[in-house]
């Protein structure tokens, strides 16, 4: 998989950021311990590498477009022909998909701000365990060089398409709130669904202060 700097690998329960030199690389792949499941997602990337269609298998695992990548946790994702979509939807019980699904992600930018948006609308399996949540990580030059952990991070916002109003999730729900990377230059927080994402690319107020 040809990525591009910063390379992202998302490790349940914890995040972490890793380093990575100038050039695109592919990570290494090993063979899991044993008893450890195997975390499959594989991507196609469009030849500017700013789309790409994926299968995730249903023992999840991570998603790099850009800067930015998505964590699937084992059995997280509703299968779409057993499950309702909608806002008042994301809390209900579902079943998890039993065999891959194929999603299309697209990054954009517009309007000073990084769009990614995911095809088809999905929503993921309701959980108390925040080992069981699905993550989405989106880098901004707000957090670059900072070390904000206990500050506000700038909320990754929903949107129903690109170019659309953001809403900010977190506001009723506070499992939803954007939490900074120790380090790294980016945001991430829980996502209950699919469509699309977005994050400011300038300096947040927060940033400005320090």
């Amino acid at each position: 998989m040809r990525i591009t700097c910063p390379r992202i690998l998302l490790v349940v329960p914890a995040l972490f950021v890793m380093g990575c030199g100038d050039q695109p690389s592919a990570p290494e792949s090993s063979a899991p311990a044993e008893g450890v499941p195997l975390f499959r997602v594989i991507p196609t990337y469009a030849p500017d590498m700013r789309s790409a269609d994926i299968i995730v298998e249903p023992s999840g695992g991570a998603f790099v477009l850009g800067s930015h990548s998505i964590w699937f946790p084992a059995n997280s994702i509703c299968d779409p022909e057993l499950s309702s979509y909608g806002v008042t939807e994301w809390d209900k019980p579902c079943t998890a998909i039993s065999k891959p699904i194929h999603v299309h992600a697209e990054l954009r930018e517009q309007g000073g701000r990084s769009w990614i948006d995911f095809t088809p609308s999905l929503r993921f399996v309701p959980s108390n365990d925040e080992g069981q949540w699905v993550h989405l990580i989106m880098m901004t030059p707000a957090a670059e060089g900072k070390h904000l952990v206990h500050e506000d991070a700038p909320p990754i916002l929903w949107s129903p398409a690109i170019g659309m109003p953001g809403i900010d999730e977190s506001l009723t729900d506070a499992t939803l709130k954007s939490k900074w990377l120790t380090r790294g230059g980016g945001v991430y927080r829980r996502i209950k669904h699919f469509t699309g994402y977005n994050i400011y690319t300038g300096r947040s107020a927060a940033a400005e202060e320090y």
